[in-house]
């Protein structure tokens, strides 16, 4: 657990971000493959704040603005697609989050993945309750 994951760990675990940033790329995404990249993002943030393995803010800033944007207008229009500068810095989140596997200690990992289900959690009752 203070140990990062094995190399074939790390690999299985950034590969379905790889396959789901191509579907976003190309327009055939949905609001569940930009849930996912928003999770990767929120994750890589705070793996970095704890490891120093940080992701810069203004990448963060953009990949954000990026996931705003597709989520508008894939609400609008049924096309979930990021726009080139959304892939160009969700590109820069996934090699921050591959850089964090290859050295941050994998216990890092699962309490990131703690929060961002708590957080999850929190906002699906928050709007349960309107």
């Amino acid at each position: 657990m203070t140990l990062p994951p094995s190399p074939e760990v790390a690999a299985e675990l950034a590969l379905p971000y790889h396959l789901i940033l191509e579907v976003l790329r190309t327009g055939c995404g949905s609001e569940d493959h930009i849930a996912s990249m928003t999770q990767l993002t929120v994750k890589t943030m705070l793996v970095g704040e704890s490891s120093g393995l940080k992701l810069e803010q203004r990448v963060f800033r953009d990949a954000r603005e990026g996931i705003v944007r597709c989520r508008r207008s894939g609400r609008c229009t049924g096309t979930w697609m990021i726009d080139r500068r959304a892939y160009e810095s969700l590109c820069e989140v996934l090699a921050t989050y591959e850089r964090q596997l290859r050295r941050a200690p994998f216990y890092l990992f699962m309490l990131a993945e703690e929060d961002v289900t708590a957080l999850i959690g929190h906002r699906s009752s928050r709007f349960e309750g309107r």
